[in-house]
């Protein structure tokens, strides 16, 4: 137990976690700080293949914010996969060094025997961050003496709440509350607990409207409010799906890519409509999973004659045309393919036994993809 004898917990939260992240960092969490900088002292037909490989990572996450070295953007799911990479080797660093921590993300709870051992970590901790350019948040950063806030508190609390007379928008208040007030995995606690209940009708549109809110502002969390909706016979009207269709729009436009899946999902289930200019502006974009879900939507309600969204999947044909089994769009291509949604593309899949095995099999990706992609690492 990571609490076991540690009287002291200090809780400390990156300053701007992604505005400050050094691309190069990510060569150097793959490859290691030093051997990267060898390899730059070798001529580049000499350099290691994997360092190359790293090297090339770094060039097109840097391509996505106009080259700058400094800082990656918030929404798309690939910023999320390069902070976790460069988190996950500080981690390794901090295991090394045998400190008792677990992370949520770029949040950490330190556990310690005394207060001066506490203190003394603080600047030790700024230190491996500084060599990836990260910083403590100071105004964050608090020291607390057992008994300090556990988990069992908000769960006793929540298990007392009586659904029948204080209602289920109270429950789902005071969960944002307990999260509010620094209580980490209350709301994920919480809504697995909700994923098990029916929610009556007459709560049911305010229900629906926070469960999106949450959905968005806590992607991660997108998986336990799925199963809330499909637990549920949530009712909705046509303000209420154009409300939707805006958070969509809003999505889209700021690259939030696990959060635009998921909407879809949820919208996709309850067979709401989803506008045109979202369809047509999925598939410009063309970012895999979210284009595979409408691509199927489309075709399930016998869209693809319109003729704003045939010029878009003429266009999308002619970007994919030339692109391979292996690149990024490898699982976009794979179900095209699968469900014969664009013709002409069939090619793209024949240099990969594994793709071809999978197509001939009639292998769906997507659904274990999503739960993967909502996963959290807890050190």
């Amino acid at each position: 137990m990571h609490t076991y004898h540690q009287e002291y917990l200090l809780k400390i939260d990156l300053s701007k976690c992604y505005e400050n992240i050094y691309t190069h960092s990510l060569t150097w969490a793959l490859y290691g700080k030093e051997q990267s900088k060898l390899e730059l002292k070798k001529s580049p037909s000499h350099r290691n293949p994997i360092y190359i490989k790293c090297d090339n990572l770094d060039r097109k996450v840097r391509s996505i914010n106009n080259n700058e070295t400094k800082g990656i953007p918030t929404g798309p799911l690939a910023s999320r996969i390069v902070s976790e990479v460069i988190l996950s080797s500080i981690d390794e660093i901090l295991r090394s060094k045998n400190y008792h921590f677990k992370r949520y993300v770029d949040d950490y709870n330190f556990y310690f025997r005394n207060e001066v051992d506490a203190y003394e970590f603080l600047p030790q901790f700024q230190n491996i961050l500084y060599e990836y350019k990260l910083h403590i948040n100071t105004e964050k950063t608090k020291l607390e003496k057992y008994p300090y806030q556990l988990n069992q508190d908000f769960t006793k609390e929540l298990k007392a709440h009586n659904f029948k007379n204080e209602g289920y928008l109270r429950y789902i208040e005071r969960l944002i509350e307990l999260h509010n007030e620094g209580n980490k995995g209350a709301l994920k606690y919480g809504l697995n607990v909700l994923g098990k209940k029916r929610i009556p009708s007459k709560e049911n549109k305010v229900i629906f409207s926070h469960l999106i809110n949450i959905m968005i502002s806590f992607p991660n969390l997108s998986e336990q409010i799925y199963a809330i909706i499909i637990n549920n016979n949530f009712s909705y009207d046509i303000k209420t799906e154009e409300t939707v269709n805006s958070i969509l729009i809003h999505c889209i436009k700021n690259k939030y890519e696990l959060e635009t899946i998921w909407l879809l999902t949820v919208m996709g289930f309850l067979r709401m409509k989803v506008d045109t200019i979202n369809l047509i502006s999925i598939i410009n974009h063309a970012e895999p999973c979210a284009t595979i879900i409408v691509l199927d939507y489309i075709f399930k309600n016998t869209l693809s004659s319109d003729v704003a969204i045939k010029d878009a999947m003429n266009n999308l044909k002619l970007l994919l045309i030339n692109e391979k089994s292996y690149g990024e769009k490898w699982l976009l291509l794979y179900e095209i393919n699968r469900n014969n949604w664009i013709k002409g593309l069939r090619k793209c899949l024949d240099d990969s036994p594994f793709l071809k095995n999978a197509y001939k099999d009639n292998i769906f990706f997507l659904k274990v993809l999503l739960c993967k992609m909502t996963e959290q690492t807890e050190p």
